[in-house]
């Protein structure tokens, strides 16, 4: 007798390759399939752990059970396929006394396998994924493993790869942000941008000479504070004593104060106190304090520094930190270098006048004229001739 029979939708399995996405017009593209085999590296998901074998077996690993994805062919853009591995006990794959990359390879029509081999660059990208190094020390029992897990791991791959750029490149400038000066005593920025982790912010260019202001930062009282708010003129009188509970102190007749420039992740201004009363090459030696406010350390971009001659209205230097490895090293005045009254260097006049000019070392006059800019010493008058011949 004629009929119908209820199915359950989920008695049935549907392929990824029928499963259709939203297409613009005609797409080549246009499944599930397709999306997985364009964007799925191969890598595990889960398992995979490598681990010293034991006993007579020491020189050799285990690999444990793991799941992920490989493509079937040497291709970017392969068909992909799901893999369960069982774990893999007491492999005898690794060379003595050297680095072993351990992998994962697929073989047609279905073998997966853990191999390792010497050569990194051997590993294909596609039907094989590296699970991690080691270097064997020894054979039998008295083997030693240096093992590390640096291989193609999967899952929640995004988060992981935000945290390592946070962790390992921190916050990083991508253009802009440039330090200068401005009217006397007054900085800005200009406009630009950075990321943390994938995140990317934009902040506005920044005056002082208009509208916009910093915060002064400095250690007083055993605890950081904001020292001065809403300012627009970089200080010429003082440094930050950090010695005792810290206080606020003038810079002596003819010293130079170092002031740090920052700009948090909204966009502002904020100055750090230098630490010093310092000669010019001490500042320009000065390296930002290790410790600093937790604001200017985890919400600010250090974006450069600023030297400066006590009551003087001119910057004696301003550099950006994108252009400047800090601390800099350059002399620009000769009275700043140290160690003029050291006896250490025989060819030169000491700046305490204990060694006489007779001790000039200088080539013998031999005739009455020499080329021009060149220096003569005549032994017979105890006179300094300079050439004049063209």
């Amino acid at each position: 007798m004629a009929g119908w029979k209820e199915i359950a939708l989920s008695d049935y399995t549907y392929p990824a390759n029928q499963v259709e996405i939203e297409e613009l017009g005609t797409a080549t593209y246009d499944d599930i399939q397709d999306w997985i085999n364009n964007t799925q590296s191969a890598g595990y998901v889960i398992g995979g752990e490598i681990t010293q074998a034991a006993g007579a077996n020491n020189h050799k690993i285990n690999v444990a059970a793991m799941k992920g994805f490989l493509k079937i062919t040497d291709d970017a853009t392969g068909v992909t396929k799901s893999f369960d591995l069982t774990a893999q006990s007491n492999l005898d794959i690794l060379t003595d006394a050297k680095v072993n990359y351990v992998y994962v390879k697929f073989t047609a029509p279905s073998t997966v396998e853990v191999l390792a081999t010497l050569d990194r660059s051997e590993i294909e990208l596609n039907r094989q994924f590296t699970l991690g190094r080691v270097y064997r020390d020894g054979t039998g029992e008295g083997a030693v493993l240096h093992i590390v897990q640096s291989g193609c791991q999967l899952a929640n791959f995004d988060r992981k790869n935000h945290e390592r750029l946070v962790a390992c490149r921190g916050v990083e400038r991508a253009s802009g942000i440039v330090l200068s000066d401005k009217e006397t005593r007054k900085i800005g920025t200009t406009a630009g941008v950075f990321y943390m982790g994938h995140n990317k912010t934009s902040v506005a260019e920044q005056n002082t000479a208009g509208d916009d202001k910093f915060t002064y930062w400095s250690w007083v009282d055993s605890a950081w504070a904001k020292t001065d708010h809403d300012q627009t003129q970089i200080h010429d009188t003082y440094y930050n004593d950090v010695s005792g509970v810290g206080v606020l102190t003038a810079l002596t007749n003819n010293k130079y104060g170092v002031h740090w420039v920052f700009i948090d992740f909204d966009g502002h201004l904020q100055v750090l106190y230098g630490q010093g009363d310092y000669k010019l090459t001490e500042a320009q030696d000065a390296s930002l304090p290790s410790s600093i406010p937790d604001f200017l350390q985890y919400f600010c971009l250090l974006v450069g520094r600023i030297i400066k001659l006590e009551e003087v209205a001119a910057f004696t230097e301003i550099a950006s930190a994108w252009e400047v490895f800090f601390p800099t090293t350059t002399i620009t005045d000769h009275g700043e270098l140290g160690g003029l009254d050291g006896d250490d260097h025989s060819q030169y006049l000491l700046a305490t006048g204990t060694r006489a000019a007779s001790e000039i070392r200088l080539t013998p006059k031999s005739s009455s004229s020499g080329p021009e800019g060149t220096m003569f010493y005549d032994s017979d008058d105890n006179h300094v001739y300079v050439g004049t011949e063209s």
